[in-house]
């Protein structure tokens, strides 16, 4: 089994949030995942983002083909 990516505490804590702090949250995390990313040498950044838009892709696809779409 793979373990939790979060605490117990912390499911918790974003269950007692209401719906404008949780996108606070989200915003702020998006605010720094992108300010992290545009730290890395160009290279790098084009790197990662080509793996990520790979992910996206054999996603999109493993859905399709589950809704039998493909």
């Amino acid at each position: 089994m793979v373990g939790r990516v979060l605490s117990t505490d912390c499911i918790d804590r974003y269950r007692r949030m209401t719906p404008a702090e949780r996108l606070r949250e989200t915003v702020d995390l998006l605010a720094f995942a992108d300010a992290a990313l545009d730290a890395l040498p160009a290279r790098e950044r084009e790197r990662r983002l080509a793996i990520f838009r790979e992910q996206h892709r054999r996603s999109n696809e493993a859905l399709l083909r589950g809704l039998g779409l493909r």
